[in-house]
């Protein structure tokens, strides 16, 4: 026998204020990307930690903050 699902509707009302709310919470939009940047720093220390990389892939941070200055750059010429 198979169960039935039974759906309420949700009032007009109630759906109304849910959406005042989400559009007036100055924490939901920030959320996710907070959820995101926790979990790419955890893959992030990850990959910094295991062994994968050729041993020429190490640059020091001088390279790096000149490869990102460039993409950063790049990114504000472009847009």
């Amino acid at each position: 026998m198979r169960a039935t699902r039974v759906r309420t509707m949700m009032s007009w009302a109630t759906a109304f204020r849910i959406r005042e709310y989400a559009r007036a919470s100055l924490w939901i939009v920030p959320m996710p990307g907070l959820l995101a940047g926790v979990l790419l720093a955890e893959a992030a220390q990850a990959a910094g930690d295991a062994d994968w990389a050729p041993g020429n892939w190490r640059y020091s941070a001088t390279t790096a903050g000149s490869v990102l200055s460039s993409v950063v750059g790049a990114m504000v010429a472009l847009r």
